[in-house]
This record gives C-alpha cells, structure tokens and sequence, in this order.
C-alpha cells in the first residue's frame, strides 16, 4: 500500500532524502524508521530546475493497511507535511 506524503511549499528546497544531512530529512528519516517504512522521493533532490514541486512529494510503501494507517496518522502530526493520505487500490474496469 502507497502512502503519498505532500512537504509544505518551501520545506524540501535544500532537503536530501539520500544525505539525510539537512533538519527535515533528518526528521522524515526518524520518522520512517520509528514506523519500519522506506521513504522514497517522487522526483531527485533539487538539481535541475522546476523540480522543487516534485521534490516536495515522498512516496512510502507500506507492506499492510495496518501500516499504512500509522504512516499516514504519523506523518500527519509533522510540522513539515502539508497532505497525507493513503493511495487507493486499483479497481477492475466494470464494463457494461
């Protein structure tokens, strides 16, 4: 199950999810290793240019719903997270 963490407008400007170097990815990292989880950014830290919107949005794979819903109750206590939520799963086109 996928959880999709959105950071607030400006938080990921000089984060590095790799490095884990910089106040807020230290804390996200904390947080996911607290929680048994992975992070994962959707775009590569801030090299190019236009990619900061990207940057902002962390992918988290959750092995159980169970999971998931503490990744998603947990994150949403942070100062940084801006949305949280839970993907939904993919349903079967219905035809007719």
């Amino acid at each position: 199950m996928q959880v999709t963490v959105h950071l607030r407008p400006g938080v990921s400007k000089n984060m590095n999810l790799a490095e884990g170097r910089d106040p807020v990815s230290r804390m996200l990292l904390a947080v996911a290793k607290e929680l048994g989880v992975e992070l994962r950014p959707l775009a590569p830290a801030r090299d190019t240019k236009g990619t900061e919107a990207l940057s902002s949005i962390i992918l988290v794979q959750a092995p159980d719903n169970e999971t998931a819903q503490r990744v998603v109750a947990r994150f949403r206590q942070l100062p940084v997270t801006d949305m949280v939520y839970l993907k939904p799963e993919a349903l079967p086109a219905v035809l007719g």
